[in-house]
C-alpha cells in the first residue's frame, strides 16, 4: 500500500485484507498468528467497550514503546491530557462503520530523539456483521538496522485516512441511523456508507 510507510503496517494490512474475503473485517477466529509472527511484536487487539475500546492483548514492541503493559488499559491511556478524543473517536469509529484506517503518530522518547510513528487500525468481527474488535499495530518510522529501546515520554496524534476500503463495501449492519425503515436498496446502502464515511473523515480532519 502506498499509504504505508512501515513494513509491519504493509504486512498486517495484506494479510487482514486477504481473510476478510468479501466482507468489511474478517470473523476474529479466522485471525491465526502464526501467519504473521514476525509483526507479532507490533501488535495489538482493541475491544470494544463503549466509547472506549480496551486492549485485549499487546505486542512486546507496543509495551515497551510506552514501557508498561497495555492489556485491560483504555486506548486512551496512550494519549495525554487533552489530546485523546480524536484518536479514541477514530477507533470507535473503525468498529462501528467497518473501515480500516491508517493514523500518523510522532512522539519523543525519553531520551529526546524524535521518533515518527504509523498506526494501523482494521475492524474485526465476532460473529456475523458485529465489528467489536480491533487488530492493529504500532510501528516506527525508522531504518530496519536503528532499535527503539527507549520509552516514550510524549505521543501526539496527527492525521489519518481510511485505506484499502474496496468500492463494493457497505456499512455494517448494527449501525443505528435512528427510526425503524424499510428494508434497504443498494442505493440506500451505498449512501449510508458515503456519509459514515464522509463523517469519519472530517472527525480525522482529513476533508
Amino acid at each position: 500500500m502506498a499509504d504505508m510507510h512501515t513494513r509491519t503496517s504493509t504486512e498486517l494490512f495484506t494479510y487482514w485484507d486477504r481473510i476478510r474475503g468479501a466482507e468489511a473485517g474478517p470473523l476474529r477466529s479466522d485471525i491465526a498468528p502464526g501467519e504473521i509472527r514476525h509483526a507479532l511484536p507490533d501488535i495489538f487487539i482493541l475491544e470494544a467497550s463503549g466509547g472506549d475500546p480496551v486492549f485485549r492483548l499487546a505486542g512486546t514492541r507496543v509495551c515497551s514503546l510506552f514501557d508498561r503493559e497495555l492489556r485491560g488499559l483504555p486506548f486512551s491511556a496512550l494519549w495525554p491530557a487533552g489530546q485523546r478524543e480524536e484518536p479514541v473517536s477514530i477507533a470507535a469509529g473503525v468498529m462501528q462503520y467497518g473501515v480500516p484506517t491508517l493514523l500518523n503518530l510522532s512522539g519523543v522518547l525519553q531520551d529526546g530523539r524524535n521518533l515518527r510513528l504509523e498506526m494501523l487500525l482494521l475492524p474485526v468481527r465476532s460473529a456475523g456483521r458485529t465489528y467489536d474488535r480491533l487488530l492493529g499495530s504500532l510501528s516506527p518510522e525508522m531504518p530496519a538496522n536503528e532499535v527503539c529501546d527507549k520509552p516514550l515520554r510524549s505521543l501526539r496524534f496527527e492525521r489519518s485516512r481510511i485505506v484499502g476500503l474496496p468500492a463494493s463495501s457497505s456499512i455494517p449492519g448494527q449501525v443505528a441511523f435512528g427510526g425503524s425503515h424499510a428494508p434497504d436498496t443498494d442505493d440506500d446502502r451505498a449512501s449510508r456508507r458515503r456519509s459514515a464515511i464522509a463523517a469519519l473523515l472530517k472527525r480525522a480532519h482529513v476533508l
